[in-house]
């Protein structure tokens, strides 16, 4: 895959960035630019037409995609090719979200192994939001904190924010990483009985000798 920064949408995106932006009220008096800034699919549109976004930009930045291939790396990754070179395989991603009836490329082996490990997923939700999950004291686990290593927090923050709550006796928290100031900020207010050796500096990652 090519470096996008060696690419020519990438200079030209950098002159861009050079030049002054219109204001947003004078790209808006334009009668069209919803409908030339706005694309759907899948039942989700995008809308980009309150944005600062010049039709020069947006220009750019597509071609900035077709000089990349990323067009060809998405088809490979419906496909399940061996895109993940640092672990030699496929992704899956796909897999994760597809139909658990018609499997991909990947076969059914994979797609069952998905489906399964998504109901387990769902099970035990129910049980923990049921407060039939147990901790070491015995008691129901009512404080749920996500920890997003290696992956991005978003998802499950939306989803603890979203209204209704999941599950008014549970108490559901989300760090973007192990810094120890935001997971003590997330573990805030749970585990009262915890030990006080529980401190935020013990959720650092050990120090490389």
């Amino acid at each position: 895959m090519k470096l996008p920064t060696t690419l020519p949408a990438w200079q030209e995106l950098q002159t861009l960035a050079g030049n002054p932006t219109p204001h947003l009220r004078e790209l808006l008096a334009d009668p069209h630019r919803a409908q030339r800034m706005s694309a759907t699919a899948a039942g989700i549109t995008l809308d980009t037409s309150r944005q600062r976004l010049t039709p020069a930009i947006q220009h750019a930045l597509l071609e900035l995609a077709e000089q990349s291939d990323v067009a060809a790396q998405r088809d490979a990754m419906f496909r399940g090719d061996t895109i993940n070179t640092t672990e030699d395989r496929p992704v899956l991603h796909v897999a994760l979200r597809g139909d658990p009836l018609h499997a991909g490329p990947w076969g059914n082996a994979v797609q069952g192994d998905v489906h399964r490990e998504l109901a387990r997923v769902c099970e035990f939700a129910q049980a923990l939001t049921a407060g039939a999950v147990l901790g070491f004291s015995g008691e129901a686990i009512t404080d749920v904190v996500n920890i997003g290593i290696g992956g991005s927090d978003l998802g499950p923050r939306m989803a603890i924010d979203w209204p209704p709550p999941p599950c008014p006796a549970s108490a559901c928290t989300a760090s973007p990483t192990r810094t120890p100031g935001l997971c003590g900020a997330c573990c805030a207010g749970s585990m009262p009985d915890a030990p006080s050796s529980w401190s935020p500096a013990r959720l650092s990652p050990p120090r490389k000798r």
